[in-house]
């Protein structure tokens, strides 16, 4: 499992905000660190709550925080933007989840694929601020299912998440058709990711 290092995750910089509404969360953060003339090429260690805020940072390269008054809400979709930051909803999943670190990690992988998916009628979803914690959510739940020896039901997993557990049921079988059951994630990509978000923690991204 790749291991990933922060050198000052409270410094903030002055070139925050590139990469912010691409369609994946890996092409945001590769846009922000080609941009940003303090982002190094990554390789350092992280792990724990260091991890999952880059996971978070990832994850903020993508959002938009503006609806499309052309778009359809989707099954993602809170009626507002959730009070809780990304950042404190993550490390409650590690609190509570209880699963390896490497979990995090796929989830994003899962949440790439699915917003690079296109459903029945060629849609394909956008990643905003209404929908990022529920998106989430449900690609970790896949993530723990298919990488972890046990995990909790989806009962738990809910309460977890702060959704109901039949709204659960319903996203993780919407995710499940848009990705084809495609759930594996290689060795090739994990690096991958790890290598794109340790990046991110090494720039002291602030979003």
């Amino acid at each position: 499992m790749c291991k990933l290092t922060v050198a000052d995750p409270a410094s903030t910089l002055g070139c925050v905000g590139v990469g912010q509404g691409t369609r994946t969360c890996l092409a945001g953060a590769r846009l922000y660190t080609s941009a940003c003339p303090c982002a190094p090429a990554g390789g350092a260690v992280l792990a724990g709550d260091a991890l999952l805020e880059c996971v978070a940072r990832a994850l903020r390269c993508a959002v938009r925080h503006e609806r499309n008054p052309l778009a359809r809400p989707t099954a993602f979709d809170s009626v507002s933007v959730p009070a809780m930051p990304l950042s404190d909803y993550l490390r409650r999943f590690r609190r509570e989840f209880r699963c390896s670190d490497s979990v995090y990690v796929c989830a994003l992988v899962l949440m790439d694929r699915l917003l690079e998916s296109r459903g029945s009628t060629g849609d394909q979803l956008e990643l905003t601020a209404w929908n990022v914690h529920r998106m989430f959510l449900v690609c970790a739940v896949l993530a723990a299912k298919y990488n972890e020896d046990s995990t909790w039901r989806n009962r738990e997993f809910a309460v977890i998440g702060g959704v109901r557990v039949r709204e659960l049921n319903r996203l993780e079988s919407i995710v499940c058709r848009r990705l084809g059951f495609a759930l594996n994630v290689t060795p090739a990509t994990y690096a991958e990711y790890c290598r794109s978000i340790a990046a991110l923690g090494e720039t002291g991204l602030v979003l």
